[in-house]
């Protein structure tokens, strides 16, 4: 979150998920123990989502004015 893009991924040999982070798309480092996914989960779907809707969620996912870190 915050300054890192964060990519998921289906391990399909291993029979998990796995993820990674990066700051600057060079150094990536591994998070997959980080992450938790709904029991029984398949593979992943992608869809497109209007720039808007995408948009408000970054907006929602600032911390209120004010707030401490």
């Amino acid at each position: 979150m915050g300054d890192e893009v964060f990519l998921y991924f289906d391990a399909y040999t291993r029979h998990r998920y796995e993820a990674l982070a990066t700051r600057d798309f060079k150094t990536w480092r591994d998070v997959s123990s980080e992450l938790s996914v709904p029991a029984g989960m398949r593979h992943g779907t992608a869809f497109a989502v209007p720039g808007a809707v995408v948009g408000r969620l970054l907006e929602l996912s600032k911390p209120p004015v004010g707030a401490q870190p």
